[in-house]
């Protein structure tokens, strides 16, 4: 999917893609000419953010902090 997205702009050497996994499968957000890899920037924006990151960290399986 971002593969074929890329080649809309074949200019843009380097992306980095925020995609969401939905339940009907991946689906990109947006394309980013100066990526970052702080993966759990969401969760930033939001009021709760110990919840937000508990619930991040069960998903992904993963420890965040």
């Amino acid at each position: 999917m971002v593969t074929e997205a890329a080649e809309v702009v074949p200019d843009c050497h380097y992306v980095g893609w925020d995609v969401v996994i939905a339940d009907r499968g991946p689906l990109p957000i947006e394309g980013n000419g100066q990526p970052s890899v702080d993966l759990p920037q969401c969760y930033l924006h939001v009021c709760k953010k110990e919840d937000m990151v508990h619930v991040m960290e069960q998903a992904l399986d993963i420890k965040l902090r």
